[in-house]
C-alpha cells in the first residue's frame, strides 16, 4: 500500500511541474525550468542549460540560493561550481 501512494504521490508531483519551478534532480543539478514537454525538460542553471527527463527530476526547490560575490573574488563558472571558491545567500 505505501509503495503504491509514493509512487501516485511521485506522479502527482512530476505531473504539476511547470516552467518557472526551480527544480533539483536526482544529480544534484539546481536550476529554472524554462520549457517542458511530456517526456522531457530543459532546465536552466547558473553555467548551463541542460535537456532532462521528467523521472530525474527529484524536488521542487523552495528557497533557491543566490551566488554572492565577495569583495576583492571575482566569480568565475569555476567559481561557482566550487565548494569553497563562492559564497552563497540562502533565505
Amino acid at each position: 500500500y505505501r509503495q503504491r501512494k509514493r509512487g501516485r504521490e511521485r506522479g502527482e508531483f512530476l505531473s504539476t511541474l511547470k516552467s518557472g519551478d526551480e527544480v533539483r534532480t536526482y544529480g544534484g543539478v539546481v536550476g529554472e525550468i524554462v520549457s517542458i514537454d511530456d517526456e522531457y525538460l530543459v532546465i536552466v542553471s547558473e553555467i548551463t542549460r541542460l535537456r532532462v527527463v521528467r523521472a530525474a527530476i527529484a524536488a521542487r526547490v523552495e528557497n533557491p540560493c543566490l551566488p554572492v560575490r565577495r569583495a576583492g573574488h571575482e566569480m568565475t563558472s569555476r567559481s561557482r561550481m566550487s565548494r569553497f571558491g563562492g559564497s552563497f545567500l540562502c533565505w
